[in-house]
């Protein structure tokens, strides 16, 4: 199996905040993380071309990153793009599920990244990229590589994949329908006995939950207050001279 990976200019070992508006370089072979991918992925599948990029140019060239991303894993006539693992760095996970998604898109070749729940990336692309949740924790790489080296052996070979909870990605708030031994009835009845003795149960229907937001205390001399206008209407100067898209902006005057 060919395999282009995509890293940003901290792993791909150019540097730090200084070298984060480097435009994508184009290395033979696997390069930081690639070599340790490379052995988790096994011997009959290589590392062939590696893509590095400056986080800060990659957010500010979305589509050209995808762009040239893209040409490199036609060029390499690869079989699987591997992106990351970002963990909790934001601009490298939306990079990251940019170039993902592009070449799922544009080309057909599986792709798959890992992150942090917490990553921005994981919302904007959730439902398009598989993501492995990688955590937070930069140690754990050589797990998370071999979870992502898993998945992505499946998605090159067209196998189908179990749960999100089973192979250690993110839900995609996909429904599929499967054969299971017991009814609806009879698993909530079980659940409801664990709720009850207080033994642990997981939920089929997870609920997100919603943190309270603290009522302010109530002004009582409004001549005395500075009032705030905000709004989340999009507005521009007249004539829009940024040419900020109307929705999914990306770029902002």
């Amino acid at each position: 199996m060919r395999v282009v990976h995509y890293l940003n200019q901290f792993f791909g070992g150019l540097g730090g905040e200084e070298k984060a508006d480097l435009p994508p370089e184009t290395r033979t072979g696997a390069v930081g993380p690639g070599r340790l991918l490379e052995q988790v992925l096994g011997n009959d599948s290589q590392v062939v071309t590696t893509i590095i990029c400056g986080d800060n140019y990659a957010a500010e060239n979305l589509p050209e990153v995808a762009s040239a991303v893209t040409k490199a894993v036609r060029d390499a006539q690869a079989d699987l793009l591997v992106a990351g693992p970002c963990f909790q760095a934001g601009r490298y996970g939306t990079s990251a599920g940019e170039v993902c998604a592009a070449v799922q898109a544009q080309l057909g070749v599986p792709a798959i990244t890992a992150m942090a729940v917490e990553n921005p990336g994981v919302d904007l692309y959730r439902e398009q990229v598989y993501i492995v949740d990688s955590g937070p924790d930069v140690s754990r790489m050589q797990d998370v590589l071999a979870t992502m080296a898993r998945l992505g052996t499946k998605l090159a070979n067209e196998e189908p994949l179990g749960r999100p909870s089973d192979e250690g990605y993110l839900p995609q708030g996909k429904l599929r329908s499967e054969f299971v031994e017991q009814t609806a009835a009879h698993r909530l009845v079980q659940m409801l006995l664990a709720k009850m003795k207080g033994q642990p149960f997981t939920s089929e229907v997870p609920i997100v939950p919603v943190e309270p937001v603290p009522v302010p205390p109530a002004l009582t001399d409004l001549s005395k207050a500075t009032v705030a206008i905000v709004t989340d209407g999009g507005l521009v100067p007249k004539g829009n001279p940024d040419q900020i898209p109307r929705s999914f902006a990306q770029v902002w005057g």
